[in-house]
């Protein structure tokens, strides 16, 4: 930056605000700072920045699986708040890996990000650390239970009892579900609404119609294979499906499983995939309100980062139900 000043004939200070994106700098004193700084090829030090404000203009957003398209619109929803504010982002996958997810999470904070987002991948996720270093940190979509924090979720209960109504509505009464393992808030909250509101309007759901699977559609669609070989009065006429990978594996199954164009097997889904769109039948499902998650999340740290707010801010946006062709109305 002294090479810059001197070449420019300008001070120090004038070079500082010049780099740093000020408006209060005269335009042509600008305009001679920028061609010097391209002239010599000048790139500021982050390290050195970073040492002397003791935080870095990053956010790191640790997330399960970026395969799955609902975080990667999470992302895209982050970041559209962290560039408005001048901050980078720094995306980890997990892969639904424990250790991993706290080797992220200390890199994170060993390295002075200015935030962190997190997606547990276990209501179990130790905080401690994040929590300790004072970090502004957010949970988004999935929660560690053994801490208050600040966190964007939407209401899974809730998502699950619409499940239920629908298929009720459409005149569905041996319901199944394709749901995965408990630790995972989101989805098991989902699972417990829908139990809960089947319980409510009459309807049973034994625990040998629930198949907890891995995160994965191979999964999901053996485990829908093995409900629909029951015998006629124990085969399920419905099932509910509480994330996107098990839905896309309930469709290939029961698709599979019928006569063309599908059997008379209702399916709803989780998340909004483009996929369910586009298939035949177009599939019902539980859509989050992602953009407005991912943009609550961002300006959570925003708001920590200026010290506003206490710890243990909690927002809970409602899901919406699109409904489309994979749930007819069953004819006696």
């Amino acid at each position: 930056m002294r090479d810059v000043a001197k070449h420019a004939g300008v001070s120090l200070a004038t070079v500082s605000r010049v780099l740093s994106g000020s408006e209060t700098v005269d335009a042509q004193l600008a305009q001679r700072v920028a061609e010097t700084v391209a002239e010599l090829g000048y790139m500021g030090n982050t390290t050195g920045r970073i040492l002397r404000r003791q935080v870095a203009d990053t956010w790191a957003v640790v997330l399960p699986d970026l395969q799955i398209p609902f975080f990667g619109s999470l992302v895209s929803a982050i970041e559209e708040t962290a560039v408005a504010h001048g901050i980078s982002l720094m995306v980890h996958s997990t892969g639904e890996n424990p250790q991993r997810e706290q080797t992220y999470l200390r890199r994170a904070v060993e390295g002075r990000v200015a935030g962190i987002v997190l997606a547990a991948t276990s209501n179990e996720t130790d905080l401690s650390m994040v929590l300790n270093s004072g970090t502004p940190f957010v949970q988004v979509d999935r929660a560690s239970e053994r801490h208050t924090v600040h966190g964007v979720f939407m209401n899974n209960d809730k998502g699950g009892e619409l499940a239920a109504d629908h298929f009720f509505a459409q005149r569905y009464r041996r319901p199944a579900c394709i749901a995965t393992v408990p630790t995972i808030t989101s989805t098991e909250h989902r699972l417990r609404g829908f139990t809960k509101r089947l319980r409510e309007i009459g309807l049973d759901l034994p625990e040998e119609l629930i198949r907890r699977v891995p995160m994965r559609p191979e999964a999901a669609e053996m485990a829908t294979r093995s409900l629909l070989a029951q015998a006629p009065n124990l085969r399920p006429d419905c099932i509910f499906a509480t994330n996107g990978h098990a839905c896309a594996g309930a469709f290939l199954a029961i698709g599979r499983n019928g006569q063309a164009p599908f059997p008379r097997v209702g399916l709803i889904g989780s998340d909004d995939e483009v996929w369910m769109r586009m298939v035949t039948p177009s599939v019902t499902t539980l859509a989050q309100p992602v953009r407005e998650m991912g943009r609550m999340a961002a300006e959570m740290l925003v708001a920590q980062a200026s010290g506003i707010g206490g710890r243990g801010q909690l927002v809970v946006l409602p899901p919406s139900l699109l409904i489309r062709e994979s749930t007819p109305r069953l004819i006696d």
